[in-house]
C-alpha cells in the first residue's frame, strides 16, 4: 500500500539557515549540534540544500524558460534542492509549491517574468479576515484539532 520514501530533504534561504529564537520562550540559542555518528544518521536520511537570491532567481527564469511554470523563490529552491540532491534517478521526485508567486513580485520580476495578478477568486485575499489557530508543541492536540476541524 503505497511506495516506501527513500529520502527527504531540507530547503533553506542562505538567510535562514536556523532558527534563531526558541520558541518556547522566546530566548536565543546556538545551532544545536549532533555527534558525529547521530549527524551520519541523519545524512542518511536526509539531503539540504540552500540558495541566495541570485540563485532562486536564476532557477525562477530557468524554469519558466523550460516549462512555462512560474516559481515562488521558497518553491526554486526546492526545485533545485531536488535537482541537486537526487540520489536515484529511478524514485520519483516530485517538488510542491510552498506559496504563489503573486506573493513575491520582486525575485519574479528580476527573473524577466511578468509580475503575476492575483487569481479571480483570491481578488479580495488582502482585504479578508486572517484565520489561524496556535497549537501547542503537543502531537496529541494536533491531531485532536485536525480530527474536529475534519468533523
Amino acid at each position: 500500500m503505497g511506495e516506501k520514501f527513500g529520502r527527504i530533504f531540507t530547503i533553506n534561504p542562505i538567510n535562514q539557515q536556523h532558527c534563531p529564537h526558541d520558541h518556547k520562550n522566546g530566548a536565543n540559542h546556538p545551532p544545536r549540534q549532533l555527534d558525529a555518528d547521530k549527524m551520519a544518521k541523519a545524512r542518511e536520511l536526509f539531503d539540504s540544500y540552500r540558495l541566495d537570491d541570485d540563485g532562486c532567481i536564476k532557477v525562477i527564469a530557468e524554469m519558466f524558460e523550460r516549462t512555462e511554470e512560474l516559481l515562488d523563490p521558497h518553491t526554486a529552491i526546492g526545485v533545485k534542492a531536488a535537482e541537486v540532491c537526487r540520489r536515484d534517478a529511478e524514485t520519483p521526485m516530485v517538488a510542491l509549491a510552498t506559496a504563489h508567486p503573486v506573493k513575491f513580485p520582486e525575485p519574479v520580476v528580476s527573473a524577466g517574468c511578468k509580475a503575476p495578478e492575483l487569481p479571480h477568486h483570491l481578488e479580495d485575499l488582502f482585504e479578508r479576515e486572517e484565520r489561524y489557530q496556535v497549537l501547542g508543541n503537543d502531537l496529541a492536540a494536533v491531531h485532536a484539532y485536525v480530527a474536529e476541524q475534519l468533523g
